[in-house]
């Protein structure tokens, strides 16, 4: 039976497998003038493009349109 690298051995390598397996949201780490504890939250654009296409198949499937949309604002404003 073939044995398992960890994963440092494999987070390096170019390719598409280490595109699709790395990991969607990073640690940044604080700044040297703000608070120790506060870190912030830094998402790659996959993460984004994964957000905008659940967002847009969500809008399909309750069949929202860009005119329903603009009619709410103008509306309820």
């Amino acid at each position: 039976m073939k044995r398992l690298e960890p994963y440092s051995a494999w987070k390096d390598q170019r390719g598409p497998a280490a595109e699709v397996l790395r990991p969607m949201v990073q640690m940044v780490q604080p700044s040297e003038n703000g608070p120790a504890s506060m870190r912030l939250l830094q998402f790659s654009p996959c993460c984004y493009r994964l957000f905008l296409m659940w967002l847009l198949t969500l809008m399909s499937l309750f069949h929202v349109d860009l005119y329903l949309i603009k009619v709410f604002f103008i509306t309820y404003s």
